[in-house]
């Protein structure tokens, strides 16, 4: 299977909701200019200083006492109405991928390990 892959202009401030370590590594590796976010509530924290970012990529399942990406999809709603331009789901709960592009209209789910990330 070929990867999808996901170009970013190195210029971009990107902001990554995800619990996983490994996963987190692996966007660190390819993301220049990356904030992360581990769980829903440090995620709507992040915008009450830092308004806005230019690309998410959202996971679903956080943990834990982290939340869900339904409720970070939710928050996003609320806060900026629309965000399918810039955003990308990459859970591999494929049922609560859906239930955020529920939410989230138009935004893509790529589950993650299916894509890979160029910086241009």
């Amino acid at each position: 299977m070929d990867l999808i892959t996901v170009t970013l202009p190195k210029h971009l401030h990107v902001l990554v909701l995800e619990d996983s370590e490994m996963r987190i590594e692996w966007f660190q590796k390819k993301i220049a200019n990356i904030h992360v976010c581990r769980t829903v509530q440090e995620f709507k924290d992040y915008f009450t200083t830092h308004p806005c970012v230019d690309f998410i990529f959202f996971d679903h399942d956080l943990g834990p006492g982290g939340g869900t990406g339904v409720e970070a999809a939710n928050f996003m709603i609320e806060k900026f109405g629309s965000v399918k331009k810039w955003a990308l789901i990459h859970s591999w709960n494929i049922a609560g991928a859906q239930e955020m592009q529920k939410i989230m209209l138009g935004v893509s789910h790529i589950p993650f390990g299916d894509f890979d990330i160029k910086e241009v």
